[in-house]
């Protein structure tokens, strides 16, 4: 029996083409219809860019110049204020348009309120992690179109030469041509707001953090009209933040850049007699400064001087403290401890102890000191762990003669670490090897005793940490870039 298979009837195929042919007429007219919105949005996008930025232009004009737009009076929060109506219509549409009616910057009609003061109650520097203190201001006149203040805190680049070799204008040059003139009697500081940006807003306080190390910040208050006019903005003094990245066991700071007379900055070449020098980071510890065993009198003086770079090609200043047969006390430590020095060897006085450790007895553990050759000499007692031969004040470290205020590296970095039997020096960021005559298996023979900076000779100190810690090479960093003409 044969199997009779049945297809599709010609009136079922015709309904089929009718019904394919309808839908694909449809999708065809919405084709048609997507594609001439793209162009007519694209034309739309082109005009209102164009116009939006022909109206950038003659706003920025009318607000600065008051030379375009159709001066007019409006009616506006119940007050006529004068203004210019800009406009703009579209290339390619005539019916569509942008206005707007702009304040001129300096209208007579719009009076805003003067910030006479902003004042930080806080210290004129913090450390990492601490907080600025709180910020007060004043004002004058009348509030009547303010619509609000705005408040930001604003830092500024590095008190120091940048990593591409460009210094800024506020690095210290010896003589420099500032806004206002030449001047010798102070530190030129970051200006605001010109070498200044927005960091944080609305908040009072600011917490130091480690982007923030070594730079200037300063706290904005700006008057804002109902009509979206300025007033003047005014900056606080400059906080520093302390470029120390490493707080933890540090037992004393002194950095005499920070040592002003009264409200004023030392002047270049200006000298100042202490009696005491103060410690930045635990802020009112005063050491007295005492006369040098085997010396009549003895002094600490302040000094402002100048540090020049290239030659002669850039300079900056640096304060220092100058010990002439004089020291101060260094505060207890454990039995490891690191010093961190920054100093500079003069070149008509170069020879000074820097650093003494002196034992209950008045025997010396070690002397770091400048010789009258200016090389830097550690001296210690000790012996040979190998033969257990006996060595007494032996030069344990000597550098090549170093460079004196009057050449292109005027500062110099130590890094002194010191633990039980071992002792370790770092100069400009390099390790020192042991030199010529010390045996390799050398033990140097160190207690936990009294400490100075200082001593007989003259010595100027331009910045010392104090760790009850072992050696970090950060903190040695921070130092020695202090040193640099360039920071890395």
């Amino acid at each position: 029996m044969k199997t009779i298979k049945k297809g599709f009837s010609l009136v079922e195929v015709t309904i089929a083409m009718v019904l394919v042919s309808v839908v694909l007429l449809a999708l065809l007219a919405g084709f048609g219809n997507a594609n001439r919105n793209i162009f007519n949005l694209r034309a739309f996008a082109v005009d209102s860019y164009d116009s939006q930025k022909a109206m950038e232009e003659m706003i920025y004009e009318a607000k600065d110049t008051g030379t375009v737009g159709v001066l007019t009076t409006k009616n506006i929060f119940g007050r006529s204020v004068d203004g210019y109506l800009i406009e703009d219509t579209f290339a390619h549409n005539a019916s569509k348009k942008y206005s707007a009616f702009v304040v001129p910057g300096k209208s007579s009609a719009i009076n805003l309120p003067t910030v006479d003061s902003i004042t930080n109650e806080g210290l004129p520097y913090i450390y990492l992690g601490e907080q600025t203190g709180p910020i007060k201001h004043s004002f004058t006149g009348s509030t009547s179109y303010l619509s609000s203040w705005a408040f930001q805190w604003c830092v500024a680049n590095r008190y120091e030469v940048d990593s591409s070799g460009v210094q800024n204008h506020f690095s210290t040059p010896l003589m420099y041509d500032y806004y206002d003139g030449v001047h010798e009697d102070e530190n030129p500081m970051p200006q605001f707001p010109i070498d200044y940006s927005g960091i944080d807003k609305y908040n009072t306080k600011i917490t130091a953090t480690a982007d923030l190390l070594g730079k200037h910040i300063v706290y904005k208050i700006q008057p804002i009209g109902l009509f979206g006019v300025a007033g003047d903005a005014k900056a606080s003094d400059p906080v520093y933040v302390m470029g120390v990245p490493v707080l933890t066991n540090l037992l004393v700071h002194y950095d005499p850049n920070f040592l002003k007379n009264g409200d004023y900055a030392y002047k270049l070449g200006e000298s100042f007699n202490l009696t005491r020098l103060y410690d930045m980071y635990h802020r009112g510890n005063n050491t007295a400064v005492q006369v040098a065993d085997g010396f009549a009198t003895g002094s600490v003086d302040g000094k402002k001087d100048s540090l020049t770079y290239n030659g002669g090609i850039a300079q900056r200043t640096q304060q220092f403290y100058n010990f002439n047969d004089a020291y101060i006390d260094l505060p207890s430590t454990g039995a490891n401890y690191t010093v961190y020095l920054n100093f500079q060897v003069n070149s008509s006085a170069p020879t000074g102890v820097l650093l003494e450790q002196t034992s209950i007895i008045g025997t010396n553990n070690f002397v770091l000191k400048i010789t009258p050759d200016r090389k830097l000499q550690l001296i210690c007692d000790g012996e040979d762990a190998a033969t257990g031969t006996p060595y007494t004040n032996l030069v344990v470290y000597e550098s090549a003669p170093l460079s004196t205020s009057a050449s292109g590296q005027p500062l110099h970095t130590i890094a002194l670490s010191i633990k039980p039997n071992s002792v370790r020096l770092r100069l400009d960021s390099s390790e020192m090897t042991f030199a010529d005559g010390v045996p390799a298996t050398f033990l140097p023979q160190i207690v936990n005793a009294d400490k100075r900076l200082g001593g007989a000779g003259h010595v100027e100190i331009a910045e010392l940490l104090l760790y009850n810690l072992n050696y970090d090479a950060s903190v040695e960093k921070f130092l020695y870039d202090k040193t640099k003409f360039i920071v890395e």
